[in-house]
């Protein structure tokens, strides 16, 4: 279960509650989220590559104008990028397919208002 920014505020400073030190909690929060927000999903495959072969992954090949996005599987014993057909890709930037259940709590706030 996700909590709210306001929430995980209240909770951590649950010890000694001030509205001053809930204010401040707030603020590092949402700092911290807007923060997280402006960070780029995509992984350099440079970088780093997947822990496992079992997933599907969007891959990014820049190398392309406009660049192209698909899906694609890694095989990590032979360290190659294979696309639905089973042809060899070689994509710059990778990231997971997201779980849907991730987006649960969103689309449920989203019904919500």
């Amino acid at each position: 279960m996700k909590q709210t920014i306001e929430e995980a505020a209240n909770n951590w400073a649950a010890g000694e509650i001030t509205k001053s030190r809930i204010e401040r909690a707030e603020r590092a929060f949402i700092q911290g989220a807007a923060w997280q927000a402006k960070q780029s999903p995509w992984i350099n495959v440079c970088k780093k590559r997947p822990k496992t072969d079992d997933d599907l992954f969007f891959v990014l090949i820049d190398r392309y104008v406009p660049p192209k996005v698909g899906v694609c599987e890694y095989d990590s014993w032979t360290n190659k990028w294979f696309d639905s057909q089973g042809n060899i890709v070689y994509p710059t930037h990778w990231m997971p397919i997201p779980s849907l259940d991730a987006n649960k709590d969103v689309l449920e706030r989203m019904k919500s208002k």
